[in-house]
């Protein structure tokens, strides 16, 4: 899925989490990924929270495996990219538990780096994909699938 911002992402982030796309990927609860600035998906973030499954938990890169046990809810992952091997083990180990939605950010395509094997293949086809680009650059290099 690609979403194009014709400007800044405050001023639309209201019509791109109310998207009828989105809306049935979070209340279906799908995990995501999104792909963009980091301004731009924290933008999208703060409007997609309230329709997220409770409890919303934050983490980041080295924090994963210290998730206590049989915790649900949904995880927000900040820097997906960022995740070593082993807590990108973690992350779909707690996905294949069954125990929650995953909203994951990337300020770079992971794409390369499953090509080179520095992201998990199975983890990442776990996750759908939501590219926030520039409308402005379309169909250019920003928003390349």
């Amino acid at each position: 899925m690609r979403i194009a911002l014709a400007v800044l992402p405050d001023v639309f982030a209201d019509n791109i989490a109310s998207s009828s796309e989105l809306q049935h990927a979070v209340s279906g609860r799908h995990n995501l990924l999104l792909e963009g600035p980091t301004d731009w998906t924290d933008a999208v973030l703060r409007h997609l929270t309230p329709l997220l499954r409770a409890p919303v938990i934050g983490t980041t890169p080295g924090t994963l495996r210290t998730l206590p046990a049989g915790t649900c809810g949904t995880l927000v992952v900040q820097d997906v990219a960022g995740l070593s091997l082993e807590d990108q083990a973690a992350l779909f180990e707690w996905l294949e538990d069954g125990r929650g939605q995953v909203i994951s950010t990337s300020v770079q395509p992971l794409f390369p780096a499953l090509a080179a094997g520095g992201f998990d293949e199975a983890l990442y086809y776990r996750l759908n994909v939501v590219r926030l680009c520039d409308s402005s650059l379309l169909p250019f290099d920003r928003c390349s699938p």
